[in-house]
């Protein structure tokens, strides 16, 4: 979400990663809180250069949690990669999923309160009724920041499981969980050339630690993989290098490496874990909208790219971005796409790309132009489910997020999560009361 937050339809082809490529002219590739660390007494403790990450509407500007560099040291278990081949290796010799056999089997099943413009997952055609977690360590969740410090999901896991303890505790049945916002984690490893070389030495153990947590807490996921924050410049802060990802998606030949060496065994890893189904949602881009600029391709109003923090694309550029993603996503997993859009503003933007269901994010300035009384219906979205992926806790003016809640629910929608658990301006802790009776006064109709 911002205003200032800085920040395809493909046929789906499914290729082993020893699969051709051609490329176009415009990229494409077609395949033929932080977690609490005691400083000691008269330590040093140095923050980096720059916030990591703003989340904006219109009215407001949020900052997060600022990383810090303790000089202290984490055990190297922490950040030790996996034994045995490289990863590359160890991605491409794994056997796949036979996607087909294992599908599930829903003849027989007997859906006792399916929901008007629910999202269907296990067979169950439901309310996506959740909150955006979004992180535990900002970036840091899925390969961990090891010169700060700062370990992933594998290491932290018992104050991670506190967490989403809590979140089922009061009534979140999904979760939103940010997975690369931008590449400071040591999640993405890259060359010389800031060409991507893979995933890192703990991202397999990271990932498949929160489908562990989930199934504990009974929760369902939805992993968003990128962020528009993935658009600012590279530059170094608090001694990491963070790339940005214009020029490796604008690169024919890095863009491809990032596709088949990340996104591919990314997906590969989840679909082979024991806990795979509770992967509902790969939603692959947070607000792509804010890193694009010029013209819609569809009748949206123009895009509003910031170029001052960001280095911005084109819709075309974005949309065959997304589009291979997707294919990829397709290839490889059974869980549900989605792309978690800014607004409803540009409703049209993600049309064409192959999506389960369509998302917007919410918040006071959208409000002001597209009301939350109005339904998917009045806006001309009839042929998916529409999410709203994200809105305020707290609500907006003249609705709280009971009433945002109880009206897109009456209204058709197919989902709605609450921004963010670990963002304290947005008062979960004040608010979970609510979200836990909306649950309550609707059980089954949330429950996957």
């Amino acid at each position: 979400m911002l205003n200032s937050r800085v920040l395809f339809f493909v046929p789906i082809l499914t290729l082993g990663c020893g699969a051709l490529s051609s490329t176009h002219d415009d990229g494409r590739t077609v395949l033929e809180d932080k977690d609490e660390i005691a400083v000691p007494d008269g330590m040093e403790v140095s923050p980096p250069n720059s916030t990591p990450h703003q989340h904006h509407s219109l009215a407001s500007a949020r900052f997060f949690q600022t990383p810090y560099t303790a000089n202290l040291s984490i055990s190297a278990e922490s950040f030790a990669p996996d034994s045995g081949p490289d990863s590359e290796e160890l991605y491409r010799a794994a056997a796949l999923p036979d996607l087909q056999s294992e599908a599930d089997d829903c003849s027989g099943v007997v859906d006792e309160c399916p929901v008007a413009g629910g999202v269907t997952w296990q067979c169950k055609k439901r309310y996506v009724h959740g909150v955006n977690y979004a992180w535990h360590t900002y970036s840091g969740d899925f390969g961990g920041i090891p010169a700060w410090g700062q370990a992933g999901v594998a290491t932290t896991a018992a104050a991670v499981d506190k967490e989403l303890q809590d979140m089922k505790a009061n009534g979140a049945n999904v979760v939103r969980w940010w997975v690369l916002p931008d590449f400071r984690s040591a999640g993405v490893s890259f060359d010389d050339s800031d060409t991507p070389t893979g995933l890192g030495p703990t991202f397999q153990k990271d990932l498949l630690k929160a489908l562990e947590l989930a199934e504990k807490n009974d929760i369902y996921l939805m992993m968003n993989i990128f962020s528009f924050d993935t658009f600012r410049p590279t530059r170094t802060e608090a001694g990491v290098k963070i790339r940005g990802l214009r020029p490796i998606l604008l690169d024919p030949k890095k863009r491809h490496a990032l596709l088949e060496k990340v996104i591919r065994p990314m997906a590969r890893i989840a679909e082979k874990s024991p806990h795979r189904k509770r992967l509902m949602t790969w939603d692959m881009f947070n607000e792509p909208e804010w890193a694009m600029t010029g013209p819609g391709q569809y009748g949206d109003p123009a895009y509003e790219c910031d170029s001052r923090t960001l280095e911005c694309v084109t819709h075309e550029q974005m949309e065959s971005f997304l589009a291979d993603t997707a294919r990829v996503l397709r290839s490889e997993s059974k869980a549900l796409i989605s792309v978690g859009g800014a607004a409803i503003k540009w409703k049209n933007a993600w049309s064409r790309l192959d999506l389960d269901y369509l998302q917007f994010h919410f918040y006071d300035w959208v409000n002001l132009y597209y009301p939350y009384t109005k339904s998917p219906k009045d806006w001309g979205l009839t042929d998916k489910p529409v999410v709203m992926g994200e809105y305020p806790f707290h609500g907006v003016p003249g609705a709280d997020a009971s009433k945002l809640m109880a009206s897109w629910y009456a209204s058709g929608f197919g989902g709605s999560l609450g921004w963010a658990v670990t963002d304290s301006a947005y008062n979960w802790s004040s608010n979970r009361v609510m979200f836990k009776d909306f649950t309550n006064r609707n059980s089954c109709q949330m429950r996957f």
